[in-house]
């Protein structure tokens, strides 16, 4: 998610900053020397920026869910990775390689939709920018034609080019950006993710100083139907109705497979965390 965001936020801004002010100053100039010429084309214009900002919101919504299905297979892969060897042991192999797929197929149809998008939009945008060469090229020998006559012509075949090569290169700067409108796409659906990790308030404060300090603790230790699930993996559930005690002078070891809630168990007793559920 970290670096689709740098991807979006670095050179490629630079560069969509860079064609935009071209379009711009491309579009001014032909205002210029033949705005009667500069309107008509640019009448296609909104249909460009209305296609181009659909297509935008599209491929973000798309990218989220995309960049949530690669979450949870990365969760797959860091759990089989993380027990390698008991994977190997029971030779689970190809069945850790089957899940991880399994996660991935929703991810593959989602790009293949963001993809479909992308070219139908860039498809849309370059039709209905040759479209308005077409339409330049007829009203501006039409113009031209009507001056033809008059002394002090307004428009004339270099007027004509001046407006058509500005308009083009302003409308070929406009077309380039449809990338970096991707790029920027892709960077806001990665940023939703990490911003919300940012923007989650824990529910303990451990930089309170508040809270009664124990000299000393004796007495032991109780799970009564404890439920737990981590604020990151809410869709993981690690503890389902845990009851344990464990006396005090007792040696108790925890023993299970990857992600049982071993280390969950020390740190609810640590109060790292508090349990949905349970006491």
């Amino acid at each position: 998610d970290l670096d689709r965001m740098k991807e979006g936020m670095a050179e490629k801004l630079g560069i969509f900053t860079y064609l935009m002010v071209s379009f711009i100053s491309s579009i001014i100039i032909s205002f210029i020397y033949g705005w009667k010429l500069t309107l008509v084309v640019l009448s296609c214009a909104p249909i460009i920026v209305i296609a181009t900002a659909i297509v935008a919101k599209v491929q973000s919504s798309l990218t989220a869910r995309e960049l949530a299905a690669y979450g949870q297979a990365g969760t797959v892969a860091e759990e089989v990775l993380g027990a390698i060897r008991t994977v190997v042991a029971f030779g689970g192999q190809q069945k850790e390689v089957e899940r991880y797929t399994q996660k991935l197929q929703p991810a593959e149809s989602t790009g293949i939709k963001r993809g479909m998008w992308s070219g139908v939009g860039g498809g849309v945008m370059w039709f209905i920018i040759y479209l308005s060469y077409a339409l330049a090229f007829w009203y501006g020998v039409q113009l031209i034609l009507e001056d033809r006559p008059k002394e002090d012509k307004e428009y004339t075949p270099a007027v004509l080019v001046i407006v058509f090569f500005g308009v083009l290169a302003g409308a070929q700067n406009m077309g380039l950006t449809s990338p970096h409108l991707e790029a920027f796409a892709v960077a806001r659906g990665s940023a939703a993710a990490v911003f919300q990790v940012l923007d989650r308030v824990p529910a303990i404060d451990s930089m309170s100083p508040d809270g009664e300090k124990l000299a000393k603790i004796t007495g032991d230790i109780e799970f009564k139907d404890v439920h737990f699930k981590y604020p990151a993996r809410k869709d993981v559930k690690v503890l389902q109705g845990l009851n344990l005690k464990i006396n005090h002078g007792e040696t108790v070891a925890l023993v299970g497979g990857s992600g049982c809630g071993k280390s969950t168990c020390l740190q609810l007793i640590q109060r790292l965390y508090d349990p949905l559920q349970g006491q």
